[in-house]
């Protein structure tokens, strides 16, 4: 069934050492806020070890932002949006949710990152062009529980949504 494969910190070289491949190989990262500050370390080693194998990406979320760094090169990036974003009011204000707004801002954070730490796209799509894809999730309807494809903003990035309170609806009874 599985493989266990002991890695330790500077040490992710038994990754490598692997013999077992029936066909393509994913990375799936989730989401969860603040908490993917530990799949962006992960992503971060992998990338000074130069260690990508992978022919698949899937993130959901925080782990869909980690994944785009991933792909574009950028060790600390995640990290950086982490510590220096979400943790702004500008982001998070409890009291904007209070009032009526959203608990988080994400617009604020995607137009934020976009214009002082934009991501290397051209990195990213020479992986694609070899045949690499990337899959992301961001969020679900409420009633159909499906997969909202959304749309790319101005910035030609696509938000992501994690597991907060945002209020965005389109069924009229919840609006």
């Amino acid at each position: 069934m599985g493989q266990r494969i002991p890695v330790t910190l500077g040490n992710i070289a038994p990754l490598s050492l692997t013999p077992f491949r029936p066909g393509r190989m994913a990375l799936v990262c989730e989401g969860g806020g603040q908490r993917g500050i530990f799949t962006a370390g992960v992503l971060d080693e992998f990338m000074r070890a130069q260690f990508n194998p992978f022919h698949l990406y899937f993130g959901t979320s925080a782990g869909a932002q980690n994944l785009s760094a991933y792909l574009c090169n950028q060790p600390g990036y995640g990290r950086k949006v982490i510590m220096r974003y979400t943790t702004r009011r500008e982001f998070f204000d409890p009291l904007r949710f209070v009032r009526g707004g959203n608990l988080i801002d994400l617009d604020w954070l995607v137009e934020s990152t976009a214009a002082r730490m934009p991501l290397q796209m051209d990195t990213a799509a020479r992986l694609f062009d070899s045949g690499k894809s990337f899959y992301m999730c961001a969020c679900r309807g409420m009633i159909t529980r499906r997969a909202i494809s959304r749309r790319q903003n101005k910035t030609g990035l696509i938000s992501f949504a994690p597991p907060a309170p945002y209020r965005v609806s389109t069924v009229p009874a919840l609006r």
